[in-house]
């Protein structure tokens, strides 16, 4: 039997993009969560809510990960990876905000390029250690055909391709 102390991290997302009518499904969190653990070895559960607000609602997900005893990992590296899916998720997703809790704080990421005018097109995602942000020296993402940002959620460097 194997036993680590428990630890548990989630991202908090909405469907709804923007403030428009396009509600994405929760096959495509899936979707961007599967090409996500494959690169990264991780896995994580992706469960339906719905989010009940002030004059509204939508559906979102619930983006769950855990200390896992048979792989185990730092409370710090769980919570890196789950704000770098929480990245991914805030620009395919067309949010304006995710949220990412862990047992000792919330953590809102906010969206500053996203407006009700999204970009059609999606973007293949291509997350690697060698995507170095030249002012924080974290890693980023690079988002293939559109240039790369920061992972550091204080940093918010983006470098455009071309």
């Amino acid at each position: 039997m194997k036993k680590l102390n428990s630890y548990n991290v989630q991202i908090w997302v909405g469907l709804k993009e923007g403030y428009g009518d396009i509600i994405h499904s929760l096959d495509e969190v899936k979707l961007l969560c599967q090409k996500y653990v494959d690169v990264k070895k991780q896995c994580v559960t992706v469960t339906a809510t719905e989010f009940i607000y002030t004059e509204g609602n939508e559906p979102g997900a619930i983006i769950g990960f855990i200390s896992y005893p048979r792989f185990p990992k730092e409370h710090k590296e769980i919570d890196e990876r789950a704000l770098e899916l929480a990245s991914i998720l805030i620009k395919e997703l067309g949010q304006k905000r995710v949220t990412v809790t862990t047992p000792e704080e919330s953590i809102m990421l906010e969206n500053e390029n996203n407006n009700s005018d999204m970009v059609e097109e999606k973007v293949d995602l291509y997350i690697d250690n060698k995507y170095i942000c030249p002012r924080c020296k974290q890693k980023t993402l690079q988002v293939m055909n559109a240039g790369s940002f920061c992972l550091n959620v204080l940093c918010k460097f983006a470098l455009a391709n071309g």
